[in-house]
């Protein structure tokens, strides 16, 4: 007893054995840049006024245009309403992407945008689905103008300054000076050229003025910015997560040569070089990208992921360590990791290629990507729901999870999608026709009961001659139904 006090003292005495949690930054929100509608340009080009820090609100728009006196066009109406109905879907498909818990939900097909572009639709506008379907396919006002930062202004002029200079310089270097009795032929030259290079000028500023035209009379749909913001969302999400990726693997975007990223992209799996030595377990082996299997990668996987989940609001996902010597899990579904892992081989395969691509308002496939990368991923996953190097895959108990309505298609370059029919009116529910039967002679309530069809006349409607009976007897036998509360018809069978 003296030993187990001496032993509880000291438990007492000593410092408390502490976790540390990891290192959180604070949500701040989705914040997305949108291709050509701004809602900041929209607002002010067709509003006129800005609050002192900005654009005006969204739902201050209708009352600001009545107090201004500003009269907006049928055309930009339309686009006031599908800048509101825009940011409900981004709301909604960013939300969607973080809180799926199954991995053929993560990323949903077009069919499902479509159904999500009209449900908002009807909310948002209060109508029915015709109503909101017609809004979805009528035109809207061309995206205004937006002004280029100083910046961006500078370095534009920067590269026409250099390739002002590197023209001249081939020019110089080809033609040299003309000097002498040359002078007159020179002339004549330079004259013939001026002219030429007047009219590839001239040609130039036609062409402008008809693509500005064409471009200004091209029809605009309003469902076609909103399925641009959904691709938007995407992006968002690859350019959070993949520099993480990098940072975790030691290099970055920029840096990282071609044969480092074909590197990162071969399969793990070593065959022997004869093709007879190949058995037919290593042939069915499934394929082990090495950004994603090797420990560096999967170190890259698990950090992108948790990225993700930081960036999409829902942090708690990942859950701190359980005790002493315990790293923190990420409660996560194959899905998601097969979309990180989609966004870093494209990153990988463009590196690879040489090639730098910008966004210019498509996804690029990223659907159709994520399918192809979820074949790949669910072979790697772990069949339990276990912790599991960083994870613990929460759907891997799903026998459906990677179950999908249609097999993946060819990566497509742009997100297409087939407009459905209109949807026809919901009909009013006619009111259900009753037979009154009127009571009996010692006062018995009347019963009411659907009409036979003996009694309906050609067109369903209940015949006058039988839609109301009044008995004036009736035996012991049918009052004592009636007063239970039977059927008195003789033609209806219960």
């Amino acid at each position: 007893m003296q030993n187990l006090g001496v032993q509880v003292g000291r438990i007492k005495e000593a410092a408390p054995v502490t976790v540390p949690s990891p290192t959180r930054r604070l949500f701040r929100g989705f914040v997305d840049s949108d291709g050509e509608y701004s809602e900041d340009a929209e607002l002010k080009d067709i509003c006129g006024v800005t609050l002192g820090g900005g654009a005006p609100l969204l739902s201050d728009a209708q009352m600001r245009l009545a107090a201004t006196g500003k009269v907006a066009s049928v055309k930009q109406q339309g686009t006031l309403k599908m800048l509101s109905i825009r940011r409900r879907v981004k709301s909604r498909f960013f939300g969607h992407v973080g809180g799926a818990t199954i991995t053929n939900d993560v990323v949903p097909d077009t069919d499902a945008d479509w159904e999500m572009l009209m449900e908002e639709t009807m909310s948002d506008l209060d109508v029915d689905a015709p109503e909101a379907y017609d809004f979805l396919t009528s035109d809207i006002s061309s995206p205004a103008k937006r002004k280029r930062a100083a910046g961006s202004k500078a370095k534009v002029k920067s590269k026409r300054k250099d390739k002002g200079k590197a023209k001249r310089k081939t020019t110089c270097a080809d033609g040299g000076t003309n000097s002498g009795s040359e002078t007159s032929s020179g002339s004549d030259s330079n004259s013939s050229s001026n002219d030429e290079v007047g009219g590839t000028k001239k040609a130039r500023a036609a062409t402008t003025d008809g693509a500005a035209k064409k471009k200004g009379d091209q029809v605009i749909r309003a469902y076609q910015p909103m399925t641009q913001s959904i691709s938007h969302v995407l992006e968002a999400i690859k350019k959070r997560i993949v520099p993480v990726w990098f940072t975790t693997v030691g290099s970055t975007a920029t840096s990282m040569q071609k044969e480092a990223a074909s590197t990162w992209l071969e399969n793990m799996n070593q065959l022997p070089e004869d093709e007879d030595e190949i058995t037919q377990e290593q042939r069915d082996a499934p394929v082990r990208p090495r950004f994603i299997c090797s420990d560096d990668g999967h170190d890259g996987i698990l950090a992108a992921v948790k990225e993700m989940f930081i960036h999409l609001g829902v942090a708690d996902r990942i859950r701190l360590p359980a005790g002493l010597g315990n790293k923190e899990i990420a409660y996560t579904t194959t899905g998601h990791i097969a979309l990180a892992a989609t966004f870093v081989r494209a990153e990988l395969e463009q590196i690879a290629a040489g090639v730098r691509r910008k966004r210019r308002g498509k996804d690029n496939g990223w659907y159709d990507r994520w399918r192809w990368e979820v074949i790949t991923v669910h072979a790697l996953m772990p069949t339990t729901t276990q912790p599991w190097r960083g994870f613990v895959i929460t759907d891997a108990n799903s026998p459906t999870r990677v179950d999908f309505e249609h097999p993946p298609v060819p990566v497509n370059a742009m997100r297409t999608r087939t407009v459905r029919a209109r949807p026809a009116a919901p009909q009013a529910s006619a009111p259900a026709k009753e037979v009154v039967t009127a009571g009996t002679v010692d006062d018995a309530p009347p019963v009411v009961r659907p009409a036979a069809a003996s009694e309906t006349g050609p067109d369903g409607v209940a015949d006058a001659s039988a839609t109301r009976t009044a008995t004036a007897a009736a035996s012991a036998d049918a009052a004592t139904t009636a007063g239970a509360g039977g059927d008195m018809a003789d033609d209806v069978t219960a």
